[in-house]
């Protein structure tokens, strides 16, 4: 019995009930000395709902304070807000701080900011069509340079759109079909209308397209629809493969970029739950569109005065007495990717300059290989040699002749043999120094965008 009344005595000390102890009795057991009691900590501080809006001028607006003391409260600019009870009022544009403060001295602030009364409102959406059952949420704004922190929205027929939020934003449902108007009214009686419209709900919805096939970098769109009589305001889509597509809009439209070679889907949902699909598979970009694409993203090379990207490697020195350039760059008017090279006073007082030009469209290359020879102080003495070149890019490769058509464009003296010893067997001079301005082209290529000649349409070239 001594054991049972010591129990007794710690679980009564826990709160517990002898009749819970004993089984069926009824009386309480009282509070012993020792039963510790339970002490409510003194609130920390004071926090109020609002620390910083906006108010109109004579709009008046509540600062709820939550704190276990009385409190007072004190404006730092009476003039442009008054406080009295948590309730401030704007009197003039300007901005001041609200402090609520405690006896034992906690405090919190407020910022309020008092602008122009407005001189009118404005709602989110004119007009608007929902179905059945769906909510939705309309905002609204003032002129500028003006506030109103109190607005209201009301609607003309609760039976077909029914106020779920009067305040700020104006949150409402859809409740039958039938057609009602929101109106949303400031502090000082400015007032604007959406247009409600209320149909059927949507028993399915369709996509634009059902299937989309895409290169990577390229953006595409779905729109949607529901049939006649129903009506969907919000329409969400989604993608099932993020690392594939990546959503730029979600709602009504469905934007998309392709971000890597596969297949996903872009899925629409209407507010009850009906979707639609549309199959999107992504293909790799070619390294020709991905160079382009890259050098089109590199801000940092681009250059305004000929609207295009260019990319160089070493520098001639301005006298073009010696020295070496290799550049490439694509115009973007004119979509065409060049790669010049130039070597100045490398075998004596020559000049080499190698330009080749790739068509964005056909795929094809025309080189223009050109030197000057100067043997001499007398300008007359200088024999300029041009030679061209034009072929598909799968042709040209590290081991192929370039097919040269050398042209003299000198004074006409110099002899047949310089045609002859470029031509041979594709092993002219031309030829030699296009094959190492290109491995100098395939070099920066690589270093730069981390691509050979080979993966922009040169197939054996490495």
């Amino acid at each position: 019995m001594k054991k049972t009344r010591m129990l007794i005595h710690r679980l009564a000390s826990a709160g517990l009930s002898a009749a819970v102890i004993l089984g069926g009795g009824t009386a309480v057991l009282p509070m012993l000395a020792d039963t510790a009691a339970v002490v409510q900590a003194a609130p920390a501080g004071i926090t109020l709902d609002k620390t910083a809006f906006a108010l109109g001028q004579g709009e008046s607006v509540r600062i709820n304070v939550k704190s276990g003391k009385a409190v007072s409260w004190a404006s730092s600019d009476n003039n442009a807000v008054a406080v009295k009870g948590g309730l401030v009022t704007g009197r003039k544009n300007g901005t001041a701080v609200i402090t609520a403060k405690t006896a034992d001295g906690k405090t919190a602030k407020c910022t309020v900011t008092v602008k122009n009364a407005p001189s009118k409102v404005t709602i989110a959406k004119g007009v608007l069509t929902l179905g059945v059952g769906e909510s939705y949420t309309l905002g609204s704004g003032v002129n500028d340079g003006a506030a109103s922190s109190n607005r209201t929205y009301r609607t003309s027929s609760s039976s077909i759109v029914k106020m779920t939020n009067t305040k700020w934003t104006g949150s409402f449902t859809a409740v039958k079909v039938g057609i009602a108007y929101v109106t949303v009214r400031t502090y000082n009686g400015k007032e604007s209308t959406c247009k409600v419209t209320v149909r059927e709900a949507p028993s399915k919805v369709t996509l634009s397209r059902g299937l989309i096939t895409l290169t990577e970098g390229q953006s595409a769109s779905l729109s949607a629809s529901v049939p006649d009589n129903a009506g969907c305001a919000k329409r969400t889509f989604r993608t099932s493969n993020a690392k594939v597509l990546q959503m730029t809009k979600t709602d009504w439209t469905g934007s998309f970029k392709a971000v890597k070679p596969g297949t996903a889907y872009v899925t629409v949902r209407t507010y009850n739950g009906k979707e639609a699909s549309c199959k999107v598979v992504v293909n790799a970009m070619s390294g020709y569109d991905k160079l382009i694409w890259r050098m089109k993203a590199d801000k940092a090379r681009y250059d305004k005065a000929s609207n295009s990207v260019i990319v160089m490697e070493k520098n001639i020195d301005q006298n073009v007495q010696k020295g070496s350039a290799y550049a490439f760059a694509y115009a973007l008017n004119e979509k065409m990717l060049e790669f010049a090279a130039t070597e100045a006073g490398i075998e004596g007082n020559n000049i080499y300059d190698l330009i080749m030009i790739i068509d964005d469209k056909t795929k094809k290359y025309s080189m223009l290989f050109t030197w000057v020879e100067d043997n001499g102080n007398n300008a007359n003495s200088a024999k300029t040699v041009m030679m061209m070149a034009v072929g598909k890019m799968s042709s040209l490769t590290k081991t192929s002749a370039i097919p040269f058509e050398a042209t003299d464009l000198g004074s006409g003296y110099i002899a047949d043999a310089y045609d002859k010893t470029m031509l041979k067997n594709g092993k002219s001079v031309g030829n030699a120094k296009a094959k190492l301005y290109m491995a100098k082209w395939d070099e920066m290529l690589y270093q730069i965008y981390g691509l050979h000649m080979s993966d922009i349409g040169f197939t054996s070239w490495k």
